[in-house]
């Protein structure tokens, strides 16, 4: 079956397509004997590393080569990140891919390629929104859009980094970064012959894309148009206008700059009509009304373009407040941040392309919860544990902590959206679904690469041990500790970024026992 950009179909495969930017991580080692051989070094560098970055023809990797389906399992200090595939052989070693699905065959995983479909830069990502600027069709940074205008741009119509691909009239500019939405003014591209990720385009010559003679953030090429179906007045920038020409006045939309997806839900004669958190906005002069967009923190944000969908943190419009409330400037407000450390390291949601997405998130989730109350990631159906070997529950009394039976999954991350449950919005598209059982989308099941992209949507912030802190804050990223405890190596000396339990100890060469 061929799916198509737009239509909700249940989701099939799996492709898990993740992207973002991780800190290196040390594995140091500290001897039985006390001695300082394997601990972490003043560089940041693990002396130990080299012994276990094993090839093909080795004496651990034997004669396989990598991917050869009769090759045995890694050995356990070749498997860092857990995904059965051995250090040498893996595109991706900091991130948990089994599939090692690299859809452009670069080498680098898809799950650590921040354009997935295109040889390119894997980590160049200007705007910081996770989509790096060989797919991005908005990729420059906020204050480059903003030097192409001279005026002040009202709250709700302000240039923001938001992760969002969307192109309505195909000419190659995203909608969150066009002067003209509905109105395509960017050299040949159009509704017609559509740009597609990869495709040649100049968006900086002003004299053939984006041009703006009054430098009033209105393209010269829509200027007092009314140019969509719904339209309720011209494109402008007031509060009555309707810049994206989607049915909403510009004062009432709640992502002013992202049209609505026209389908049967659009119109609406009450809020019943509408889906989870909207609300059906009247239409002067028509006997219908258009449902807005689903702003489920009831911040006046919509989810689409929010920078936190389940937190309201309104402040994120007004000039100043983005700033304040996204330090890093990943898109991630500092209440949806994995944790208050990752507030100041930037950690753009990664990527997914799921058949299923509310607002921009993928209709899937990261855990299932087993009957005997443990959690089992879906990617691998390994149960979570801590350094310790102690089982990770959702629910785990005081007694049995004390005890040493189980530690229990800390509340922020059950919460969060994606993990154990799916987003927003998703309870009438998943139709009863579990949430976990909802794979990712292979290329096969879509009719071209460029229609892939019309699929995806954001995962949430990598936490791969599900501690509660974000990778890119993260000391050991595969060691369950909620508390990120540094390490202190046997002399008393106070490793303040490296993590105690993927050191010493804990390192993956005694732990592993080989």
């Amino acid at each position: 079956m061929l799916l198509i950009p737009g239509l909700r179909m249940p989701s099939i495969t799996v492709l898990c397509v993740l992207a973002c930017g991780l800190p290196d991580k040390n594995l140091g080692q500290l001897a039985d004997d006390g001695s300082t051989a394997g601990e972490p070094t003043a560089s940041g560098t693990d002396p130990t590393t080299t012994t276990t970055d094993t090839g093909p023809g080795d004496d651990t990797g034997g004669d396989f080569a990598c991917g050869d389906p009769a090759a045995p399992p890694p050995r356990c200090v070749e498997d860092a990140d857990l995904d059965q595939v051995r250090l040498a052989c893996d595109n991706a070693p900091d991130i948990t891919n089994p599939g090692q699905e690299d859809l452009d065959a670069d080498g680098i995983g898809d799950v650590a390629d921040l354009c997935q479909t295109i040889t390119s830069d894997p980590s160049a990502d200007s705007d910081r929104d996770g989509i790096g600027n060989a797919c991005d069709s908005c990729p420059s940074t906020v204050d480059h859009y903003e030097g192409a205008v001279d005026v002040t741009l009202p709250d709700g119509l302000r240039f923001r980094n938001v992760p969002d691909l969307g192109d309505l009239d195909g000419d190659g500019v995203g909608d969150a970064c066009d002067n003209c939405v509905a109105v395509p003014n960017c050299g040949d591209y159009d509704g017609a012959a559509p740009w597609q990720v990869g495709d040649p385009i100049d968006r900086d010559d002003t004299t053939q894309c984006q041009a703006d003679a009054d430098r009033d953030g209105v393209g010269d090429a829509c200027q007092g148009l009314v140019v969509g179906a719904l339209a309720v007045a011209a494109v402008g920038l007031g509060p009555d206008d309707d810049f994206d020409q989607d049915g909403l006045a510009n004062g009432v939309d709640a992502c002013a700059r992202l049209p609505l997806v026209v389908d049967d839900d659009t119109l609406c004669d009450g809020d019943g009509d509408c889906p989870s958190g909207s609300q059906c906005e009247p239409r002067v002069g028509e006997s219908q009304g258009v449902c807005n967009h689903p702003d489920h923190d009831g911040d006046g944000i919509g989810d689409a373009c929010d920078t936190c969908a389940t937190a309201s943190n309104p402040e994120q419009l007004v000039d100043g407040g983005l700033q304040q409330d996204d330090q890093d400037g990943d898109f991630v407000g500092n209440a949806c941040e994995a944790t208050a450390e990752c507030g100041v390291h930037p950690d753009s949601p990664p990527s997914g392309f799921y058949a299923l997405a509310a607002e921009g998130l993928c209709c899937a989730a990261q855990l299932q919860a087993l009957g005997d109350g443990t959690l089992a990631l879906v990617a691998t159906g390994r149960p979570l544990s801590d350094p310790d070997g102690r089982p990770i529950k959702l629910e785990c009394s005081d007694a049995d902590v004390a005890a040493g039976l189980c530690r229990r999954l800390p509340a922020s991350v059950a919460a969060r959206p994606g993990v154990l449950e799916a987003p927003p919005g998703c309870e009438a598209l998943l139709d009863g679904q579990p949430a976990w059982s909802v794979a990712p989308l292979s290329l096969a099941e879509v009719a071209s690469v460029d229609d892939f992209w019309g699929f995806r949507c954001e995962l949430p912030q990598l936490d791969q041990d599900f501690d509660g802190i974000g990778d890119a804050c993260d000391f050991c990223m595969f060691a369950f500790d909620p508390d990120n405890t540094p390490y202190v190596d046997a002399q008393g000396e106070l490793w303040p970024l490296n993590g105690k339990y993927c050191n010493g100890a804990y390192s993956i060469e005694n732990t592993c026992g080989e």
